[in-house]
């Protein structure tokens, strides 16, 4: 669920949400439950949800200020625990400090399309390998399996008319040093990955990246746009602050496995 959706969405939903792409990656049955940040949540109402959706694994995700849910949701018929959690951070354009506009020099920022799809799948492989997500947390599922997923997340941008997927490339030799894919439906953006290849790391790529990345929503007459990343992460939420960024949301992830699945798909 994107940002703006946490934001809107006033009821607890009256189901789990089957997510087709998840259990065909991990071979195992996989439901969301996204719960919004103003959401008045009985922990007994989300665990008759999660049981009465049958997944192997249910995926819920909610505000971070609802601390004693987690706990509310395990029974004797689910394992569960805390996964991660995401901090969104929001630039509005008014809190960035003043700056030139980025030009064209050692890098520049190109549109991806569908005959470099190839590409962008193997920055993201390259970006995002060993990265540490809430799949990380479950030993019951495969991390290669949840490093292609980020890649068929990156490569499904190219096919929405609501999303781009840039990279940053050097030049003249175009080579890909940063990636950025974005939801652009609404007039705030949401990015939805971004990272650095390892190989430009702790040069500022990062810096020039979202100065591109930033320009390019300004010229489209997006107002703002917002971020996020693991808690733990702490070098990229450095640089948001530093750029003028502000705290915007929290959202904690929690597995939820029918002990029945767990016992049996657990490693041993």
């Amino acid at each position: 669920m994107a940002y703006r959706d946490y934001l809107r969405v006033a009821e607890l939903p009256d189901h789990v949400a089957a997510s087709e792409l998840e259990s065909a990656r991990f071979g195992l049955s996989v439901g969301r439950l996204s719960i919004g940040a103003d959401v008045a949540t009985d922990p007994s109402a989300v665990r008759q949800l999660v049981l009465a959706g049958g997944h192997d694994l249910t995926i819920v995700r909610y505000p971070s200020q609802l601390v004693g849910l987690a706990a509310g949701l395990l029974d004797a018929d689910l394992v569960g625990w805390q996964a991660d959690t995401l901090l969104y951070f929001e630039n509005t354009w008014r809190a960035t400090p003043g700056r030139a506009a980025v030009t064209d020099g050692e890098a520049r920022l190109v549109e991806m399309t569908a005959e470099r799809a190839g590409l962008l799948g193997a920055t993201v492989r390259e970006v995002f390998a060993r990265y540490g997500n809430h799949y990380s947390a479950n030993p019951c599922l495969d991390q290669e399996a949840a490093l292609e997923g980020y890649v068929e997340w990156a490569v499904g941008s190219l096919r929405s008319p609501t999303r781009l997927a840039l990279v940053l490339e050097s030049v003249p030799d175009e080579v890909p040093l940063a990636l950025c894919t974005l939801d652009v439906q609404a007039d705030v953006a949401e990015i939805e990955l971004a990272g650095v290849v390892p190989t430009s790391r702790g040069r500022g790529i990062y810096r020039v990246l979202l100065d591109h990345v930033e320009d390019r929503l300004r010229n489209d007459g997006r107002t703002g746009v917002v971020i996020s990343t693991q808690a733990g992460n702490r070098t990229p939420v450095r640089a948001w602050i530093g750029r003028g960024y502000q705290y915007a949301l929290g959202l904690n992830t929690v597995h939820l496995m029918r002990a029945e699945s767990f016992r049996r798909l657990a490693p041993r």
